[in-house]
C-alpha cells in the first residue's frame, strides 16, 4: 500500500459517518413533523452504522431518501452503509446520486475516492482525491490532522 492511500482511512474515520445535514443549496420548505422525521431518520441510521446494524441503518436512510429524495446526505449515508457491507455497485450508485445533489461536497468525494480504492481503481481514486483538496484543501487538511469536521 502506497504513502498516500494510508492516509485516507484516516480522513474516512475522521469523517465517522457524520454528514450533510444543511447543504449550501436553498432548502426546500418543510413542515416540523417532516423535519423531525428526517432527523430521527438520520440519527437512527448513524447510530446503527455505528453498531455495525447495517441492515437497520439501510432502513433508516431509505426512509429519509423517501421523505427528502433532494438531499444529499441520505444517499451520501446509505452509499456508505454499503461500502461497509461490501455491495461496491450499490454504493457507488447511492455516492453518485449524493454528488449529483452536491458537487462540491468533499466528504461525499472522499467515500467515492474509498470506493474507487477497494474496487482496484486507484487512477479513479487519486482523481477523486487530488480533486477533493483542491476544491477544499483548507477543509480537508484540518478534518485530516485533528478528526474535527466543519460541517
Amino acid at each position: 500500500m502506497s504513502l498516500r492511500w494510508k492516509a485516507l482511512p484516516s480522513v474516512l474515520i475522521a469523517l465517522g459517518g457524520v454528514f450533510i445535514l444543511v447543504g449550501c443549496e436553498k432548502e426546500p420548505v418543510r413542515d416540523a413533523q417532516t423535519i423531525r422525521n428526517m432527523i430521527s431518520y438520520r440519527s437512527l441510521g448513524l447510530a446503527y452504522l455505528e453498531e455495525d446494524q447495517l441492515t437497520e441503518a439501510v432502513s433508516e436512510f431509505m426512509k429519509l431518501i423517501e421523505i427528502a429524495p433532494e438531499e444529499a446526505f441520505g444517499y451520501a449515508n446509505l452509499g456508505l452503509v454499503y461500502l461497509r457491507m461490501g455491495r461496491y455497485e450499490e454504493a457507488e450508485e447511492q455516492v453518485k446520486k449524493a454528488l449529483e445533489r452536491e458537487p462540491q461536497q468533499p466528504d461525499i468525494r472522499l467515500i467515492l475516492a474509498e470506493l474507487y480504492q477497494l474496487t482496484n481503481r486507484e487512477d479513479d481514486a487519486l482523481r477523486e482525491l487530488e480533486t477533493t483538496i483542491r476544491k477544499d484543501w483548507l477543509r480537508v487538511t484540518i478534518e485530516s490532522t485533528n478528526g474535527q469536521s466543519n460541517c
